[in-house]
């Protein structure tokens, strides 16, 4: 969590924040099917950690920046390269506007492609 002093007092904003205003920026770009899970998020479920924005990690440097690394799964049949570069754009601008914190990097994993199920003549 970082805490910045304030004319008024401190102001703290914890990681699951910006994962939260990551998670959301990344789901706004068109392209974007979901938020990815890995093993170890779902490892850390089954124990009883909290990871509220699954697919999200991150991670505050010493110089303040923000690092965010988002797993994702894009829809079938968009860009892999423009479709992540725009998420790191979107999660980037997102991050900065609300919270005015610099961003070190947002990396982007892209782990899985949704193909959609063609419909059968049984099930139509």
């Amino acid at each position: 969590m970082d805490t910045q002093n304030q004319k008024f007092g401190e102001v703290s904003i914890s990681e699951d924040v910006i994962a939260t205003i990551a998670a959301e920026a990344a789901g706004s770009v068109e392209g974007v099917h979901a938020l990815a899970q890995t093993i170890t998020s779902n490892f850390k479920e089954l124990i009883g950690i909290k990871n509220g924005s699954k697919g999200v990690t991150v991670t505050f440097g010493d110089d303040k920046q923000v690092t965010v690394v988002l797993n994702i799964t894009l829809s079938y049949g968009y860009k892999i390269q423009e479709t992540a570069t725009q998420v790191q754009a979107a999660v980037m601008q997102a991050i900065n506007e609300m919270t005015g914190y610099g961003i070190a990097a947002v990396n982007v994993n892209v782990l899985n492609v949704d193909i959609p199920k063609k419909e059968t003549a049984a099930e139509a």
